[in-house]
């Protein structure tokens, strides 16, 4: 098990999402891009790294170099605004959440039980 430590710049294979989604509280996921070809990226789960709670029902999570068996790899359409790549959505619902290029810190998640 790797931390891995760089940030990505581009939609590219190798390049590692963060996933923030929730209502009542913010889930955190990680992935990695696979595959790229044209508007389409497939994406595989990463397993993560939660740290012991930081502040009242806050964590800091951050993504380890170790595949998310449980996850099917996906194939994702990436969405862009005025010429720059944004990144997508798994969720079709309020509260779905949105996946974007991770910037290499730790992400803050938050929950009530």
């Amino acid at each position: 098990m790797t931390n891995l430590l760089s940030n990505s710049t581009t939609f590219t294979p190798g390049a590692i999402l963060v996933d923030s989604w929730g209502w009542d509280q913010t889930n955190i996921d990680f992935f990695r891009i696979t595959k790229r070809s044209g508007d389409f990226v497939t994406v595989e789960k990463l397993k993560k790294s939660t740290s012991p709670e930081i502040g009242f029902m806050e964590n800091d999570e951050s993504p380890i170099d170790e595949v998310d068996p449980s996850f099917k790899p996906m194939r994702k359409k990436i969405k862009t605004w005025n010429g720059v790549e944004r990144g997508f959505s798994f969720r079709n619902y309020t509260g779905g959440g949105w996946c974007s290029l991770w910037k290499g810190n730790k992400v803050r998640s938050t929950h009530y039980a």
